[in-house]
């Protein structure tokens, strides 16, 4: 039925195997503009729906081997909250060490600066599995669509980086 049929899909996607016309859908994102607390607008990434169930089946299927590659000492990737345990800890830490100095790093523009190709060779040296489906979406143009000024949707091309909105983003960045 359906449902064999929507696996399939998402088995050639994984696999990378789709027509150029299709590929180059999965690599459309769309952007929303968010107004954050400061009154700045902050683009949130949408990922193609089809992308983002193939995504989180390989994420789920290799979780150990991804797990693996990116070390127990990151909170970004496979771990559920892993990002707010990390700040309770260090809340906890700081209470008890008043006198201590902390340092806190956050890599901005993280995702769109990376290289592709060296996300690519560190996914094939990493998780190899991973590599057919990295090819699929860091091998080719990806495009960024927002509504302009006037309503009418626009595209930015993106040659560099890894694509916000899929859920391998963050094991990309970690490997």
């Amino acid at each position: 039925g359906a449902m064999t049929a929507l696996g399939k899909l998402v088995d050639r996607i994984a696999s990378g195997q789709v027509p150029p016309g299709a590929a180059a859908g999965l690599a459309l994102t769309t952007l929303t503009p968010l107004r954050k607390k400061n009154g700045r607008l902050r683009p949130v990434a949408a990922g193609e729906a089809l992308r983002r169930l193939t995504a989180k089946a390989l994420a789920r299927a290799h979780a150990k081997p991804i797990a693996d590659a990116v070390g127990a000492a990151q909170f970004g990737v496979g771990t559920p909250g892993g990002t707010e345990a990390l700040c309770h800890a260090a809340q906890v830490e700081s209470g008890q060490k008043p006198r201590a100095v902390f340092v806190a790093l956050d890599m901005r523009n993280a995702f769109p600066s990376l290289d592709r190709d060296q996300v690519l060779a560190a996914v094939r040296r990493h998780v190899p599995p991973l590599l057919p489906y990295a090819r699929l979406v860091l091998g080719r143009r990806s495009y960024y669509r927002f509504l302009g000024a006037k309503g009418e949707g626009e595209a930015l091309p993106a040659d560099q980086g890894v694509d916000q909105g899929d859920p391998l983003t963050p094991a990309f960045l970690a490997v």
